[in-house]
């Protein structure tokens, strides 16, 4: 999605002027995209490092990547098994039929 509208951005761009009379000086468009982009980059870069790092073919690191870990807590009816965890005060409330009931504004301590 990112990456349509901002693909749709280039295909539409006009420089930007100031009162229709100042057109901005070129260094000014570069230290601009520099920190768009410095914000937009971060994901992709991310997934290429671990994409990169992971052993196996890429169909097998991906799956890797995307398949959450073994060790990770799940509540609710997908957990698939019995939830065994320590329940603090400020965790919600596992229900008898594995469901988890709502956390309610008397239960979130502000």
């Amino acid at each position: 999605m990112l990456l349509g509208i901002f693909i749709f951005f280039l295909v539409k761009y006009k420089p930007l002027k100031y009162n229709n009379v100042y057109i901005y000086p070129d260094w000014g468009y570069g230290i601009g995209w520099m920190m768009a982009l410095s914000s937009m980059v971060c994901i992709p870069l991310w997934i290429c490092i671990k994409l990169w790092k992971t052993e196996g073919t890429f169909m097998e690191k991906f799956r890797k990547l995307i398949t959450p870990s073994s060790d990770l807590k799940m509540r609710g009816k997908l957990g698939g098994g019995a939830y065994i965890a320590a329940i603090n005060d400020c965790d919600a409330k596992l229900k008898g039929d594995g469901t988890i009931s709502t956390i309610t504004e008397k239960e979130t301590h502000f």
